[in-house]
């Protein structure tokens, strides 16, 4: 994801790569808080951080390929 967010911050001009930056900083915040959110459902198991990292794979995923289609 992060070079995906390099390659097309480097084509934008600067005030919309600022933009791209400020935009995955937010991303990021929201991933973490959704991963959370999914891990509750083992709250207090073992399996808890297992849910909490797979959900931060794939959206991770998933935002890597949103930008490299931009």
């Amino acid at each position: 994801m992060a070079e995906a967010t390099r390659r097309l911050g480097e084509r934008l001009p600067p005030a919309r790569a600022a933009s791209l930056l400020r935009m995955q900083k937010a991303w990021l915040a929201y991933r973490t808080e959704a991963c959370r959110f999914e891990a509750t459902a083992a709250e207090g198991g073992s399996l808890a951080p297992v849910l909490q990292w797979r959900c931060a794979a794939r959206l991770t995923r998933e935002r890597a390929h949103a930008l490299a289609d931009q």
